[in-house]
């Protein structure tokens, strides 16, 4: 119901300023039958339901787990997503377009940014002042990990009182004490049951971080056995009919992605060139059933980069990486040439981002589910792409892939590839590893939480 009544308030801001920039310029409202009036209607329409559309695709609605800078840029992104959508809609609706002009979409786009921006400002600090600091239990081993986590990213929700092991004879009393509860990967299924039934008890909120055997149960599906209920977990794999249209949806977007950014690829060619190395820089990556593929980028390091170093993950302030690479990786412009990848087959525009095989063994011996993610194609971008961060932990990613693979649909395709758009200037997408993260011993960044109440 809250919802509800935040989405009619977000109508009502946006046919406000629509109305106001209609107005600047001397539209005609005052007869219903005038053109202006008719223009008027429809516009409102249009934007209001490309807002609610754009704001579930860029999670708006759901703002508590992000910083209030995230905040205002989705507000204004959204807002020039609903201004290309509405220029689009007046281009189809021809009677529209010549009395709507771009002026008033453009005046309308100023208006409501600012005025959503400082609605939503509001509303998340009323939200996090209701919400307060919750004192937090964290259960299991990697614990500490997690918490610092929790205490980095949700500082002003979240205050970790205790951290404990499963074992830990004063648990049950600990519980009673906390208002939230995260459990890692690391809990066992018996002892997790127990706390969960606990929780329900006392009404107390518990996260847990689920084991790669939970993610098929999660999204498995209900199928009911005579009078017994039961889920099927459904293998790791796409069916025919999903291949074929996820080919299709990748030749049309890799087809178009290409033809609009061919400037930019003559662009970054022209001053890779007078930089004296090569344009494209090319390694050995895995696919779909462990095949190797050359996969293109442009080339965002000093030539022969790792001839001394070996194959290396790059890291946060890495001297290897050019002037020119650390704008093409901040923007992951060095990832276009792939769309060249996708076009060949080798790769889709959504999956599993492409490891190298010197990596992909390693990861492997130390999880044997890794290989999972090898049963479908190497992806451009990813679920583990725009939820993770360049630096988030491999075993994080892998939760993130095999998520991805047991929902695959190609509406969260489309969904996945407008949330890159979002995370493309985004600082900590792109962010290279730490030394911490780089430790294996401490696995941070292991933990991909799920939560229920």
């Amino acid at each position: 119901m809250k919802r509800f009544f935040i989405i009619i308030f977000d109508m009502l801001i946006i046919c406000i300023c629509i109305l106001m920039a209609f107005l600047f310029f001397g539209g005609n409202l005052k007869e219903v039958s005038h053109p202006d009036s008719q223009v008027f209607f429809i516009i409102c329409a249009v934007e209001v339901v490309l807002f609610i559309v754009f704001s579930y695709i860029f999670g708006l609605y759901d703002n508590s787990r992000m910083h209030l800078p995230e905040v205002v840029y989705t507000v204004m992104l959204i807002s020039v997503f609903m201004t290309i959508g509405t220029m689009a809609a007046c281009y189809i609706i021809r009677n529209g377009t010549e009395t709507f002009p771009l002026n008033v979409l453009l005046l309308s786009m100023v208006f409501y940014g600012i005025t959503l921006s400082i609605w939503y400002t509001i509303y998340w600090k009323m939200r996090k002042k209701r919400h307060g600091i919750k004192e937090v239990l964290v259960v299991g081993k990697s614990g500490r990990t997690l918490a610092l986590h929790i205490e980095y990213s949700h500082r002003d929700s979240y205050h970790v009182k205790y951290i404990c092991e499963e074992n830990d004879p004063d648990l049950w009393s600990k519980i009673r004490e906390v208002e939230i509860i995260f459990l890692t990967s690391k809990v066992s299924g018996n002892m997790r049951d127990e706390i969960f039934h606990y929780a329900f008890e006392y009404g107390t909120t518990v996260y847990f971080v689920p084991k790669y055997s939970d993610i098929g149960v999660i999204y498995a599906s209900f199928l009911k056995t005579d009078d017994i209920p039961t889920y099927r977990i459904s293998k790791l794999d796409f069916t025919m009919e999903e291949r074929f249209v996820k080919r299709v949806f990748d030749l049309v977007v890799a087809g178009l992605a290409i033809i609009v950014f061919s400037p930019v690829f003559l662009i970054v060619s022209l001053f890779e060139k007078s930089d004296g190395g090569s344009v494209f820089y090319t390694q050995d990556r895995l696919t779909k059933g462990g095949r190797i593929f050359k996969v293109y980028k442009f080339r965002s390091m000093v030539p022969n980069a790792e001839q001394l170093s070996g194959p290396v993950l790059a890291d946060e302030n890495d001297p290897r990486i050019t002037r020119l690479g650390k704008l093409l990786r901040a923007t992951r412009m060095d990832e276009l040439p792939q769309l060249f990848n996708v076009f060949k087959g080798d790769m889709s525009v959504v999956g599993p981002r492409p490891e190298r095989p010197f990596f992909a063994d390693d990861f492997s011996r130390e999880i044997p589910e890794y290989h999972y993610r090898l049963k479908v194609k190497a992806g451009l971008t990813g679920l583990a792409q725009i939820q993770g961060k360049y630096n988030t932990h491999v075993t994080q990613k892998l939760r993130y892939d095999l998520m991805y693979i047991n929902r695959y649909s190609i509406l969260r395709d489309i969904i996945i590839v407008l949330q890159t758009v979002k995370i493309l200037f985004m600082k900590s997408s792109t962010e290279g590893l730490t030394n911490l993260q780089k430790d294996k011993s401490g696995h941070p960044g292991s933990d991909v939480v799920v939560s229920i109440k």
